[in-house]
């Protein structure tokens, strides 16, 4: 098949044309994918489309029908070759998405793209129809001026591209593999810095499984204007979007390491390694699976300690990310109604808002937590013989390398392994189960050296009144409710709050609570229905609590020599 793509006169549209031969085929089925690898849920990506249209090679229109929501079948007449067109709309920037404006093109393919059933596998080319001025940057292996070929259609589907006037570059090398590290934004960029970080956490993940799935490998990142941060993996490349830009080499400096070390360590983790119920993918509907913790834990889990122990990271920022992962665990009390393992066949369901309250888990942050118990386990029973990068290290080189994807067993049974103990409880209590995480979490801790803290938290309207609150274009808004307060009172997360016993609030809610801590308080909160007042009733230190993890305060010899271990590969 052969893809032309390019931005359309309508503004916020591209154009797509699909050229197709028939090999003799009365009927052509073309299908748009449902979901995208990477998101776990179903993107409906038809509801973008308009003026579908089928011609063949003199022009002529051909009949079509949709079978599906996003199946079409085309009829086409004995022609040799057909032509699909049609308009995509791309008013969407974030990761996963595709974007068009007077200056850059930002596509996904697997979005916007559709494949003929019968020749799946079959060799594409992809045209970029664009400006001379613009530069490219993808995945895909060029042939051409703005012409690129894929050996089949997942092939094509995995590589997004930016075109864009603007598009800075940057490049280095690790062994014999080419990175590039290319931005699209109004920032500047401290070049020695960023060329050192990347290359060392890339140079220690490779360095970990002996080899890279790829010979060349693009980091795509959005600088946006505003507060963002999403990313998405791919094979030949991920996509991070991150903003707001004047802060990306200074405050969000940390957050840009952490997202692309995470995306560059699923090259192996999911875009190779990957479970059985995706291999292959099905485009068509969804693809549920139970190894979430594995597939996005173990991602960010050693998305982190790679930027640890590639020196990139100090102890004291990985410590602080590691802080985070725990507070958000503490937070979440679905961990008391719902597994990991259930939340990650959920995804497709509800995986990526909150939600109703308390009813699930993060595939990231339990996978994170589940991923280092299952790391320091394997460590000290096997006396630092082995770790859990031998796990990841086999799924590559013995699943992977083979074809084959893996199931939950198969993690199980390399975890015991290479730790030489049963994972039975594990399984049954942590992944498959609600029990608590915390006694293994401080044994593991404890160690390699570290400890966790829990202190009552420094807000006092989270600690003793049971809400947390977010401003939001000047409003004070509960963010959060405490499972306690959540279904036995009438607030929601959402609620702007206008006053506080009878007296209007300004921006400064904390010096609010803190003036009235101690004593019971009546809120008016406003939402969509209405106004009302709700009573919160002081309970100290009943509520939530915030998690610090630190350096033991004692330490002994065999600790620091374990944690010495520990950042050893």
């Amino acid at each position: 098949m052969i893809y032309k793509i390019k931005p359309s006169a309508s503004k916020k549209f591209i154009d797509v044309s699909i050229i197709v031969k028939s090999q003799s085929r009365a009927i052509i089925n073309m299908q748009l994918a449902a979901w995208r690898p990477g998101r776990y849920e179903l993107g409906n990506f038809a509801k973008n489309i308009r003026s579908f249209k089928v011609l063949d090679a003199n022009n002529n229109k051909l009949s079509f029908k949709k079978i599906t929501k996003d199946l079409w079948q085309v009829n086409t007449l004995f022609s040799e070759t057909i032509e699909i067109q049609y308009q995509y709309f791309a008013n969407e920037l974030n990761a996963g998405s595709t974007y068009v404006n007077e200056e850059l093109l930002y596509v996904n393919p697997v979005n916007c793209l559709m494949y003929d059933t019968d020749n799946i596998e079959k060799p594409s080319t992809l045209y970029i129809d664009v400006p001379d001025n613009y530069k490219i940057a993808c995945g895909l292996k060029q042939v051409g001026n703005n012409l690129f070929e894929a050996k089949n259609f997942h092939e094509i589907a995995d590589s997004p591209f930016i075109a864009s006037v603007n598009l800075k570059k940057y490049s280095f090398k690790v062994d014999d593999y080419n990175f590039y590290i290319c931005i699209q934004g109004n920032c500047t960029i401290n070049h020695d810095k960023i060329i050192c970080d990347f290359s060392g956490f890339a140079k220690k993940q490779i360095a970990a499984f002996k080899e890279f799935p790829v010979n060349e490998y693009y980091f795509l990142i959005h600088a946006l204007p505003y507060h963002f941060y999403h990313g998405v993996e791919h094979l030949t490349s991920s996509v991070n979007a991150i903003g707001p830009a004047h802060s990306l080499m200074h405050e969000r400096y940390t957050d840009l390491l952490g997202l692309c070390s995470h995306e560059l360590y699923h090259t192996w983790n999911i875009k190779s390694i990957r479970p059985q119920e995706m291999y292959p993918y099905d485009y068509t509907q969804e693809n549920y699976f139970k190894t979430g913790y594995v597939a996005e834990g173990v991602t960010t889990y050693m998305g982190d300690y790679f930027l640890l122990a590639s020196g990139v990271f100090s102890k004291e920022q990985f410590l602080k990310e590691f802080s985070e992962q725990i507070q958000k665990h503490l937070d979440n009390y679905g961990r008391f109604n719902y597994s990991v393992a259930e939340s990650s066949f959920d995804t497709w369901l509800d995986g990526y808002t909150p939600g109703i309250p308390a009813r699930k888990v993060s595939i990231y942050t339990e996978g994170f937590l589940l991923a280092f118990i299952a790391d320091i386990l394997i460590r000290k029973h096997s006396k630092h013989q082995y770790s859990l990068h031998n796990v990841m290290y086999a799924l590559y080189h013995d699943f992977y390398k083979n074809n084959k994807g893996y199931t939950e067993n198969d993690y199980k049974n390399l975890l015991e392994k290479f730790s030489g103990i049963s994972f039975d409880e594990y399984f049954e209590k942590l992944v498959n189960g609600t029990h608590s995480y915390f006694e293994l979490l401080n044994e593991a801790l404890i160690f390699i050296g570290l400890e966790l803290n829990i202190f009552p938290s420094e807000h006092c309207h989270e600690n003793n009144y049971g809400i947390k609150l977010t401003e939001q274009s000047d409003k004070i808004i509960i963010s959060g409710i405490h499972p306690e307060l959540a279904e036995n009172s009438y607030l929601n997360t959402g609620d702007q709050i206008l006053a506080m016993n009878n007296h209007p609030v300004n921006n400064d809610i904390g010096k609010w609570f803190n003036d009235y801590n101690g004593n019971d308080i009546e809120i008016q909160v406003t939402n969509n229905f209405g106004t009302k007042n709700v009573k919160l009733l002081f309970k100290e230190n009943a509520y939530y609590k915030k998690c610090v993890v630190s350096e033991c305060k004692t330490l002994n010899h065999e600790q620091t020599l374990n944690f010495e271990k520990w950042l050893n590969p």
